[in-house]
């Protein structure tokens, strides 16, 4: 995947009670579970394939939302109550932390933890001698069929979440002397801090009129 296919712009399209995100092929969760609580909604449907489906699960239910359309085993329960109890202990706390701080609980933490996953699903996929580039998904072409299919998916994802892991830390990186506003998320499978699209850009916006200011003094 090219850089400039990763930095394309998500953008979300809402028809009536339904919410599509588009701008690349390994979206990320947390926009869509925004866009529904901003929209007062307290249950969504989710569709798709079930690693997404799950993975939407968790962030909705995090978030207070009902989820139909998938449904979770015992070890999703466990695994969102040992998460809901994490989150407790910052709720109401509005959390401002260093951007090296982050990038480094980035680094020693969440991009091992991704990376680790993508490798595994680099090999299993080499060991079946799937080759589909990102050409071939676009235009659903040279498409492998079955298990190796759902092997060459499930790579996809991680290489979209070990990526987005990347650029993340990589902007935390770009504001490590400074203080950022950031939320607690479990997307891809595993906690961490981000920041919400709207907070970065005003961030960023912010940071950039100081810039000015102090050049034009």
């Amino acid at each position: 995947m090219s850089s400039e296919a990763r930095n394309q712009k998500i953008t979300l399209e809402q028809s009536d009670k339904r919410i599509v995100l588009k701008g690349r092929d390994d979206p990320s969760i947390l926009p869509v579970i925004e866009k529904a609580k901003e929209n007062g909604w307290k249950s969504i449907t989710v569709k798709g394939n079930w690693e997404l489906c799950r993975a939407t699960w968790f962030e909705a239910r995090m978030a207070g939302l009902k989820v139909d359309g998938y449904l979770p085993t015992r070890e999703d329960e466990d695994l969102l109550r040992k998460m809901e109890d994490q989150q407790k202990k910052v709720q109401g706390s509005p959390l401002s932390l260093s951007g090296g701080d982050i990038a480094q609980d980035y680094s020693s933490r969440v991009i091992p933890f991704l990376q680790k996953r993508y490798d595994s699903l680099r090999k299993q996929r080499a060991k079946l001698g799937v080759t589909t580039t990102d050409t071939d998904r676009a235009y659903g072409i040279n498409m492998p069929q079955g298990y190796a299919r759902e092997v060459d998916e499930k790579f996809d994802r991680a290489k979209g979440a070990f990526l987005r892991a990347i650029d993340s830390r990589t902007f935390f990186l770009s504001v490590a002397r400074q203080k950022v506003p950031v939320t607690l998320s479990f997307e891809d499978g595993i906690a961490r801090f981000v920041m919400k699209e709207s907070d970065r850009a005003s961030f960023m916006r912010n940071t950039i009129n100081k810039d000015l200011a102090r050049r034009q003094d």
